[in-house]
């Protein structure tokens, strides 16, 4: 119980940062912001990784490492990811539904079922299954998301990757 009440804790210091606030589209940026201006908005976290288009942090969640990665087309701010190490299930879960329902009640959830109500029974449906309780879309007039929760084993990374509306259909195009 102690471990659940702690991972609930952790969850909601981290949703405030990871699902932006005061209107940002991705921690406390916007699309379009530059690599300076996002630096000012990371102001005391340590940088793991630079290069022309990408910026990456180590940051702090509730006395748990975790990273933000930022990345950038022309010096625009484009796509972000934030990650946080689980170690058990029970520590997935938990997170997971948790962010799930925080981002659903911020953005708009989009439901791509890979397996049907009737199927999801079925054994050979059983890593259909898995993928779709544990990957989730969402948007808004402004950005596309996918929450991860995908793991093989622990310890390992819940990811929630923010794009700008319509940056993955235009990667897409360029291939």
């Amino acid at each position: 119980m102690r471990k659940v009440i702690l991972t609930i804790a952790l969850v909601l210091a981290w949703v405030g940062i990871a699902v932006g606030e005061n209107n940002f589209d991705f921690r406390k940026s916007h699309w379009g912001d530059s690599i300076s201006q996002v630096k000012k908005s990371e102001k005391g976290n340590q940088i793991f990784t630079q290069n022309k288009n990408e910026i990456g942090y180590v940051i702090n969640i509730y006395n748990k490492t975790g990273y933000a990665l930022y990345s950038f087309e022309k010096n625009k701010l484009v796509s972000g990811m934030i990650g946080i190490e689980v170690n058990s299930h029970t520590e997935l879960n938990v997170a997971f539904n948790m962010l799930k329902a925080i981002l659903n009640n911020k953005y708009h959830q989009k439901n791509n079922p890979l397996v049907s109500e009737e199927d999801k029974m079925k054994e050979e449906n059983s890593s259909l299954k898995y993928m779709q309780e544990n990957y989730a879309f969402f948007y808004d007039d402004k950005t596309e998301i996918i929450l991860n929760g995908i793991v093989l084993e622990f310890p390992s990374t819940i990811g929630i990757v923010y794009y700008e509306k319509g940056y993955a259909k235009k990667i897409k195009n360029k291939n």
